[in-house]
């Protein structure tokens, strides 16, 4: 995976995405994005940090 994802997938996570660096119009607004950020944002703060550290491992950041 390019560095490049990697860093968007753990701005995403921290909930503070960098949409400039998908290089893609819109993502922001299409459903399943929309759908994760909602589900993120109801999780509580322990399983947001258990999902960024899990992601973090798995690609190495």
């Amino acid at each position: 995976m390019p560095q490049i994802h990697k860093d968007f997938l753990c701005s995403f996570y921290k909930r503070e995405p960098q949409w400039d660096l998908l290089a893609i119009d819109g993502a922001q607004d299409l459903p399943a994005v929309r759908w994760r950020e909602q589900n993120l944002d109801r999780s509580g703060s322990g399983t947001k940090e258990d999902i960024l550290k899990k992601l973090e491992q798995v690609i190495g950041q």
